[in-house]
This record gives C-alpha cells, structure tokens and sequence, in this order.
C-alpha cells in the first residue's frame, strides 16, 4: 500500500467526504462523483490491479455495466487528470491500476549549487520526460519551468524545458499549438547556446535548435547544418542523429535516414521514441513488413508508450491488417486518450465500411477541442478515410497553417494515397518543400 496519505498523489488528493478529485485544494474541472469513485477503488489498492469484475462492484455496484462504460470513464477521468492522466494504468484484459507519479524525494548530490528543492525537481523532470508519453512530458515541463525560473543560467535544465515544448507541440503529442511553444521553446536553446561552456553542452544546443527549425519551420537545410555542426563538436550526440534520420528521409536519403537512427539507438537503446523512430522511417520507405517488425519490439519493450501503438497500427493498416490496425489504434488511446489515436482509428474504420464510427471519431475530436489543442490533420485523416476529399483538403490547408510538422511527410505517407492525383493536393506537397521562414527570431 502508498505510505502516508494513500489519497493523494503531488498537487491532487481526493475529498472523501464531497467524493470530489481536488488540485491544490480546489475541484478540477471534469470531476464526477462516478470518476472520483474509480480513481479512489484504483488507489486504495495500492497499485495493485483491479479488475473489470471488481470496478463493477466498487464503482458501480451494478452487474450489468459493460465493458465500454468501464473504458470510456476510465478515458474521462484520464483528460480530466490532466498531466497525471498516466497515473491511471490501463491493463488490457485485466483491469486497471493506479501509479503514483515520480517522488520527489532525492539523494541526487548538488553540483550546480543549486538548493535541494530545485535540484529535486530538475531530477524528477529528467524522469518524467524519459517516459515520452503526454502526461509526463507535461508534468516535467512544469518543474524545468520552476528550475530555469530559479536558475536562468542552468542549460541542461533549459534544453530540458525546451525538450518537452518542441515534443508537446509535435502533431503525435499535440498538446500545445506550435504557436503555443515557439517562442518559449526558441528562447531556452539560445539561451542555452549563449550560456553553453562546453563542446557538450553547445552541441546540444544546436541539435534542439535544429529539432525547432526542422519541425516547426520545415527548414530542411538549416537543420541538417545545426545537426552537422552538433556532430562535430560531440560525435555522441544523440539529438543530432535522431535528427538526421528524419531530414535524410524527407530529402530522399534512406539508406542515410537508416544509418542515423541506427546510430542515435546505438546510443540511446532505451529510448522509446527513438526505437519507434526506426519503425516509422521504415513505413515512409515502404517496409512495412520491416516496420511491423519493428513496431512489434517497440511495444514490447516499451508496452505504457502509446505513439509505439499508433506506429504499430499504421504498419499493420498498411498490409491490409486491419483488425490488428484497430486493436492497436485502441490499445494506444486507452493508454493515453489523443486526437492522433482517435483520428487513426477514424480512418481505419471508415476505409473498412464503419462510417458511422468513423463519424463519432470526428465528433470526438471536435468535443476534445473544448479542453486542448487538436490539430486538423487529424480531421483531414478521417475525412479522407470517409472519401471526402474536399474536407480533407481543406482541412490539410488548416494543417499548414497550423505549422503541422506531419505535413512533411504528406507526399509519402500512404494513407493520403487517394488524394495525390489531385492538384490541390499537389500543391500543399509543394507549399511544405519550399515553406522557409525568413523573418528573424
């Protein structure tokens, strides 16, 4: 069992007596008297799993739920967790559990001379942003956003925070807006690059900034020159290759884009998104045979890491593997409740027949926009899985004004397959390879 207070769990704890799931002593928004009771049966086991059969009796009390009314709580109480959504452990076949987010608690020595509470939370951060899902990215950016408030000079911890703004602005994750980050993530890496004492520590630099150019400015050639410039300074550097990989697949260089992210894993072999990394280049290219392979071990080893899932099902999609596609699209939004899930699973079931389905997966979409950030890639998806072209590319249009980073591979991702005889479709491919932002930061 948790020691000390069972209920509660860093700045949330539950009312027992108002049955209500607090923030810092004030209601969140989403809470429900149903989603207060789950979250509780979940953590007065301890960590433990709760089966479905058990959830039944402790939550509802009613044997006839179904399995989906567990499922889609489950999801709700998730979104209205926030950046603890991860806390609630989907365990497919079993049930759920509960997992209290990192401690805080430290016996990290104090190099920087910073005091214990700050040195804490950077270390707790450097934790939860090695997971890679949503929900820990968000809660890591918050204490690298209390550390580099604290220490404005401390540069890991503001490649850190610039880490976690570039990836929650990313269209897999799609937290934020690109707009939302830019500028907060821009100013931690020159700041950084500026206080940089160490070939180490200017390599990294550059790597994230080339990360920001490559994704949010679709600057190719400027990228490619930070990346290079990063090697030559730390030929270790992992940023620069992981990098590399992608701008040599959208420039045509695969055996290059393989090359690199076979070096970034080299060095980095437990790294869950670089291990995916390799199973997406492989899709690009049109191995998909490769790819599932891939995406196969990429779930395995990293089995609570839902972007390993969409991967996944986009290569089992591609083989015709629809049925697969589903459970993996699925399996993924259980973990973590995303558009970009929702909008795979949209357009699966809509190339499949389920229309209706597919629609609800639009409907959804647009009720998540009430709360977060949702790119219109992802209805462009599901429209283009429907057969409405015209909305697919309207909405594609909205992508590219939004600075959607997917748009980089538009030409080259089968699922758009039905649009490229089209000439709108054409050129949006060619906005994207020309796009170069020329005004100064």
């Amino acid at each position: 069992m948790f020691s000390r207070d069972q209920h509660r769990f860093d700045r949330l704890s539950l009312d027992i007596k108002e049955q209500r799931i607090l923030r810092d002593g004030e209601p969140i928004p989403g809470w429900s008297k149903r989603r207060f009771r789950l979250l509780k049966a979940l953590m007065d086991a301890g960590g433990d799993p709760v089966s479905y059969d058990q959830l039944i009796e402790r939550v509802w009390g009613d044997s006839d739920v179904t399995l989906h009314t567990i499922i889609q709580t489950a999801n709700d109480l998730k979104r209205a967790l926030e950046e603890f959504s991860d806390c609630v452990q989907n365990i497919p076949g079993v049930g759920y559990s509960f997992r209290k987010p990192l401690s805080r608690n430290t016996n990290t020595p104090n190099p920087e001379g910073l005091d214990l509470e700050t040195l804490t939370r950077h270390a707790v951060g450097l934790d939860e942003s090695r997971l890679r899902t949503e929900a820990s990215l968000r809660r890591a950016l918050e204490h690298f956003r209390y550390v580099t408030e604290q220490c404005p000079q401390f540069v890991e911890a503001l490649l850190a925070k610039a880490d976690c703004l570039i990836v929650l602005g990313h269209t897999g994750y799609q937290t934020f807006s690109p707009v939302q980050i830019l500028e907060e993530a821009y100013g931690a890496a020159r700041a950084a690059l500026k206080l940089a004492l160490n070939d180490k520590a200017l390599a990294a630099a550059l790597a994230t900034l080339g990360k920001i150019e490559l994704i949010f400015e679709w600057d190719l050639a400027g990228a490619e020159a930070k990346y290079r410039r990063a090697l030559s300074l730390d030929s270790e550097c992992v940023a620069a290759f992981h990098g590399l990989a992608h701008v040599f697949l959208f420039s045509g260089r695969w055996p290059e884009s393989l090359q690199a992210i076979d070096e970034a894993r080299r060095l980095s072999p437990n790294s869950p998104m670089i291990h995916g990394t390799a199973g997406w280049l492989r899709y690009f290219m049109g191995h998909f045979d490769d790819a599932i392979r891939h995406g196969e071990k990429t779930v395995g080893f990293h089995n609570r890491f839902p972007p390993g899932q969409v991967m996944l099902g986009v290569s089992y999609q591609a083989v015709g593997e629809h049925l697969k596609a589903v459970r993996s699209f699925e399996a993924a939004y259980a973990l973590e409740p995303s558009p970009v899930a929702l909008s795979c699973l949209g357009h699966v079931l809509a190339v499949t027949g389920r229309i209706s389905k597919a629609k609800s997966c639009l409907n959804r979409l647009d009720g998540m926009r009430r709360s977060r950030f949702v790119s219109s890639w992802c209805n462009a998806l599901i429209h283009t899985g429907l057969g409405d072209a015209e909305k697919a590319i309207s909405s594609l249009r909205e992508a590219a004004d939004e600075r959607c980073d997917w748009l980089l591979h538009l030409g080259m991702e089968p699922r758009w397959d039905s649009l490229k005889g089209l000439s709108a479709f054409s050129a949006l491919v060619e906005r994207v390879r020309r796009t170069k932002r020329v005004e100064q930061r």
